[in-house]
């Protein structure tokens, strides 16, 4: 029989809920110290924890949602428990979350189940319409850090390979770091990168809390990458119990010939890095939905996560669960956001909204 109850133990927690980041004990305190209401649900079979859902309750001026970060997950892999049958269990107790003075307008999921015709169509016949926008990436591509890595190293494009060995012959260095001071510097190159590719990005808080409390218990670090002392590429790095995630990065733009490599000697490094503290793949987070879409704004960045190796891999992406008639003014406001979304954003950095 299968039940659902609110789960209060770190350990059993992140026992199941760990292989997944955006799901971990860790990260549903990061959640919390920013204002959100998180409430770790598991889904029990006769008392055996086989899955669940950290939710979040996610307010601003004109919404309110649930939102499942990566979720819901399943431990027990037996053939009859999908993703829409969890989701069958957890709906009714979600629902109950939001009764007043709470109140929501919609629940979001983007569980990593890997896109398909029948994974969507089971998610769509589960009440559940695909969302406007997207809030984690779609499609990213995972290296299988159990290889050698000499394999990992052959696995690269020629022209990444050249490069990572020449970088390291100009003297390239990397270290890591889980100071103030080194995420004032990530912070410092990543507004260089924000203001070349004109994104939105969260406020230095929010960066700056997600830090503190996940390195607190060694899930983050900063990764810098220098040539001759001057910082080129400063990372944020990202850990579960089995993968390492490429999450943020900045960059100096420096025009010395001898800095190009820099990015590609840090990845480099990140692997072996990452290897070392036993991770069983590494997450480049991110690259474009399609192949060779060069009028995609990241097409540059996403040749360069390619050079890499490993499998690209496609999600479902991000479904919406409506909860009231307000929600499809919400799916027009996030549908246009591109038109939008980086004006309002100068606009609030100006006006210090």
């Amino acid at each position: 029989m299968y039940t659902v109850a609110e789960v209060d133990n770190r350990e059993l927690w992140d026992t199941l809920a760990g292989t997944v980041l955006l799901q971990s004990w860790n990260w549903g305190e990061f959640q919390q110290k920013i204002g959100h209401k998180v409430w770790r649900l598991g889904v029990f079979d006769r008392g055996v924890f086989i899955g669940g859902a950290s939710v979040i309750l996610v307010q601003s001026r004109l919404r309110s949602h649930l939102y499942m970060s990566n979720g819901p997950f399943i431990i027990d892999k037996r053939p009859d428990l999908t993703i829409p049958a969890i989701l069958d269990l957890l709906l009714p107790v979600v629902k109950q979350l939001v009764t007043p003075p709470l109140a929501a307008h919609f629940i979001r999921i983007d569980p990593l189940i890997e896109s398909s015709e029948p994974a969507h169509e089971e998610l769509l016949l589960a009440g559940f319409k695909k969302a406007p926008t997207h809030v984690q990436p779609e499609r990213t591509i995972l290296i299988d850090l159990t290889k050698s890595s000499e394999e990992i190293l052959l696995g690269m494009s020629p022209s990444q390979r050249n490069g990572v060995k020449r970088g390291i012959k100009d003297g390239v260095t990397v270290r890591y770091s889980t100071t103030r001071e080194d995420f004032e510097l990530f912070w410092s190159l990543y507004q260089n990168t924000v203001s070349m590719k004109h994104f939105v990005t969260y406020s230095k808080n929010y960066y700056w809390t997600q830090f503190q409390t996940l390195a607190e218990n060694g899930n983050y670090e900063v990764c810098i990458a220098s040539v001759n002392g001057h910082p080129q590429t400063v990372s944020l790095v990202g850990y579960d119990t089995e993968t390492a995630y490429y999450l943020h990065t900045g960059r100096a733009y420096s025009h010395d010939p001898l800095t190009k490599h820099a990015s590609k000697v840090q990845v480099w490094d990140l692997l072996q890095h990452a290897k070392q503290r036993g991770m069983k793949s590494f997450n480049l987070f991110g690259i474009s939905k399609k192949d060779n879409d060069f009028a995609d704004p990241w097409a540059g960045l996403t040749e360069f996560k390619k050079g890499f190796g490993g499998t690209a891999v496609s999600y479902v992406g991000a479904y919406d669960y409506p909860l009231s008639l307000w929600y499809w003014f919400i799916w027009i406001l996030e549908r246009t956001r591109k038109l939008w979304g980086y004006p309002y954003f100068l606009a609030k950095k100006f006006l210090k909204l």
